[in-house]
């Protein structure tokens, strides 16, 4: 099995893996920024001032920063797929 890769076949495992994981991703992301500005619009129309309505988002964006912490466990699950990837893809 080979086990040293050029940079090309690397950059080549770790693209194919993020364009199948990020694909589906930003659907999703594409959906929430669509209900975001909904949800702002609306609480604008009801009479809330746009500061209200960024403080709002703000605190929201404060609590999830624990998110970022299981993005760190998504990208350790994306670099043991491109390990696979690469392991599959030249396996002799």
């Amino acid at each position: 099995m080979k086990t040293e890769y050029t940079a090309w076949e690397k950059l080549s495992a770790m693209v194919s893996v993020l364009v199948t994981f990020y694909k589906p991703l930003a659907k999703v992301l594409f959906f929430v920024s669509i209900l975001v500005i909904l949800v702002a619009s609306f609480f604008w129309f009801i009479g809330y001032s746009w500061g209200q309505i960024a403080s709002c988002f703000i605190m929201i964006l404060i609590f999830t920063v624990p998110a970022i912490f299981l993005a760190g466990i998504v990208w350790v699950s994306i670099e043991d797929d491109y390990r696979s990837v690469l392991q599959n893809r030249y396996r002799k």
